[in-house]
């Protein structure tokens, strides 16, 4: 729905405080993330360019990290950070590129932040954790020895 569509609908209505402060601190996030990635940047910059080469890119997207990429998505992400073209990867371009490349992005997020305007902004949101997958079933008992048959009595009669 759009903002128009709420305002005709009748359906704005006016946030507490503590409900725009919650959005605000949202908000306000997008810089931290760009100072993040300004940091992560200049680890892999040992001879402060300001700038990586598309080799240096793909190792870090395939190698380091929680979840490295794999080649299809390494190229995807090379093809979409080299902004001039000539291999070398710039900070300010790429981060740049990063953040104005999904501009619907920032819609779904406001969408969402106004339509969960009633949560409480002071609980965080519960993290999400997945859960370790249950043990294996234990192996089953190993089967009993066999049994050994009963003596066989000997010579039925006694010598007297």
């Amino acid at each position: 729905m759009t903002e128009a569509e709420k305002l005709n609908a009748g359906v704005i209505r006016m946030l507490t405080k503590d409900q725009f402060i919650y959005i605000l601190n949202v908000w306000v996030q997008e810089a931290d993330i760009k100072h993040e990635l300004q940091l992560s940047f200049k680890v892999f910059d040992t001879e402060n360019r300001e700038y990586l080469e598309l080799d240096e890119i793909k190792e870090i997207v395939t190698v380091y990290g929680d979840h490295p990429f794999d080649e299809r998505e390494a190229l995807e992400i090379m093809r979409d950070a080299n902004v001039r073209g000539d291999g070398q990867v710039f900070y300010a371009d790429f981060i740049e590129s990063l953040f104005s490349l999904a501009p619907e992005l920032y819609k779904m997020k406001t969408d969402y932040l106004y339509e969960n305007a009633d949560e409480d902004p002071s609980v965080p949101p519960e993290p999400v954790v997945e859960e370790p997958p249950p043990p294996p079933p234990p192996p089953p008992p190993p089967p009993p020895p066999p049994s050994a048959p009963p003596p066989a009595a000997k010579g039925g009669k006694k010598k007297k």
